[in-house]
C-alpha cells in the first residue's frame, strides 16, 4: 500500500495551487463559511481555510465530503487507492477527500461528451464507495495547504480509468436519460437540457444587433434557472456560464436561418411523402371494400369520415399497386364480409 501521512510529498502543495483558478471562491477574512463566500485572485484566496480547487469549465479534482470520524480512512477499509489528500476537521474528524486526474476533464465541450459522462459515473461510483455526503456540491473544500486542517498527503494523480479499475458496477452510475443529479452531473444533466432550448431559441436572435451576445445571455438565465430548481445544491452562476457559452457557441456556428430553411424543407418533404402514402392506402382499402365487398360509399363515407363526393371520386381512380392484395395472409374465414365491414354482425354467425 502507498505511504500515506502528513506531508509525505512535498512536491504536491506546488501542483495544487499550480492548478487552482485564477480568482477562485474563498471564505471571507475570518475564514468561517458561516459568512459566505467571496472571490478573490489566488494568491489571496490561498491563504483562506476553503477555496475553490476547480474552474467552472474543468475537472482537476474529484473532492468528497465525508462526515465521519474515521472517514479519513474509509478509503483503506473498501479497497480504494488512496487518495490525494485527505483534509481532516480536528474537532470532530469529518474530511475532505480528494482524487487528483492526471488528465483534467473539460465540461459542457460538445466534443468531449464521452469524457464527461465517464468523470459521472466515476465521480458517483466513488462517493457511494466513501459515502460521500450528497448533498455537498464540490464548490469550495478545505484547503489543504491552511493549517486550520491536518492534511494527509501520499496518493497520485490518477487517470479516470486507474480509479474505475476500483469500482465495480460501474455501468449502474452511467448517465443515460438525465444523469445523476450530484456534483459532477449537475452540469452533465443541465447541458443535456439546455441543448434543445438553444435550438428553440436561437430564431429569436437571428438579425438582432450583437444578438449572440442576448442569446448567451438567455442561455445564461435559462440555465441558472434551471439548475435552482432541478438540483438541490445549484450550479454556481460561473458554471452555469460556461455550460451556455459553449452550447451557444455550438450552436451559433451550425444553426444557421440558412440550415433552418433547409432543414424545414427537407421535414415537409418527408411530412408530405408520409401523407401521401397513408392517403393511398386508405384509398386502396376503400375501393377493395366498395367493390369487393359491395359496401355502399355513402357507408364508407361515415366509416372513414369523408364526404360523399371525396369517396366518390376515390372509387373512381383505378388502384396505384399501394398492395396488390389487401388481405394477403389472411385467412379466408378472418376476412371482412360485407355485413361485419360495416359493422354489422354477420348473420350467418348469429345463428
Amino acid at each position: 500500500m502507498a505511504h500515506y501521512s502528513i506531508g509525505s510529498d512535498p512536491a504536491q502543495p506546488d501542483i495544487f495551487l499550480g492548478r487552482l483558478p485564477a480568482r477562485p471562491y474563498c471564505t471571507r477574512d475570518g475564514g468561517r463559511l458561516s459568512r459566505g463566500l467571496t472571490i478573490r485572485p489566488a494568491a489571496t484566496a490561498r491563504t483562506r481555510p476553503h477555496i475553490q480547487v476547480n474552474p467552472p469549465w474543468m475537472r482537476s479534482f474529484m473532492v468528497f465530503d465525508v462526515d465521519r470520524a474515521d472517514g479519513h480512512r474509509h478509503w483503506e477499509d473498501v479497497g480504494l487507492p488512496p487518495p490525494w489528500w485527505n483534509s481532516i476537521n480536528p474537532a470532530n474528524g469529518h474530511s475532505h477527500t480528494c482524487y487528483a486526474l492526471n488528465a483534467p476533464v473539460l465540461l459542457g465541450e460538445r466534443n468531449r461528451e464521452r469524457p464527461m459522462r465517464y468523470l459521472v459515473a466515476v465521480e458517483s461510483a466513488l462517493r457511494d464507495r466513501i459515502h460521500g455526503d450528497p448533498s455537498y456540491g464540490g464548490l469550495v473544500t478545505k484547503n489543504p495547504t491552511h493549517s486550520a486542517w491536518r492534511t494527509l498527503r501520499g496518493g497520485r494523480p490518477m487517470s479516470l480509468g486507474e480509479i474505475a479499475a476500483h469500482l465495480p458496477n460501474l455501468n449502474k452510475h452511467k448517465p443515460r436519460r438525465r444523469a445523476n443529479q450530484v456534483g459532477v452531473g449537475r452540469n452533465c444533466d443541465t447541458y443535456d437540457w439546455l441543448r434543445p432550448v438553444a435550438y428553440r431559441a436561437a430564431r429569436n436572435f437571428w438579425g438582432e444587433q450583437g444578438g449572440f451576445v442576448h442569446y448567451l445571455a438567455h442561455l445564461h438565465h435559462q440555465a441558472c434557472d434551471y439548475t435552482g430548481v432541478e438540483h438541490r445544491v445549484p450550479l454556481d452562476h460561473r458554471e452555469c456560464h460556461h455550460i451556455a457559452k459553449s452550447v451557444a457557441r455550438w450552436t451559433w456556428a451550425r444553426f444557421t436561418p440558412e440550415t433552418w430553411s433547409e432543414r424545414q424543407a427537407a421535414l415537409g418533404r418527408r411530412s408530405g411523402a408520409s401523407r401521401r402514402r397513408r392517403t393511398e392506402q386508405r384509398d386502396a382499402v376503400i375501393r377493395f371494400m366498395h367493390r369487393d365487398c359491395g359496401l355502399p360509399q355513402r357507408t364508407l363515407a361515415r366509416r372513414f369520415g369523408l364526404s360523399a363526393s371525396t369517396v366518390n371520386h376515390v372509387v373512381g381512380r383505378p388502384d396505384r399497386g399501394v398492395f396488390d392484395e389487401p388481405y394477403a395472409g389472411i385467412s379466408p374465414r378472418a376476412r371482412i364480409s360485407p355485413a361485419n365491414a360495416a359493422g354489422i354482425p354477420d348473420a350467418g354467425r348469429a345463428r
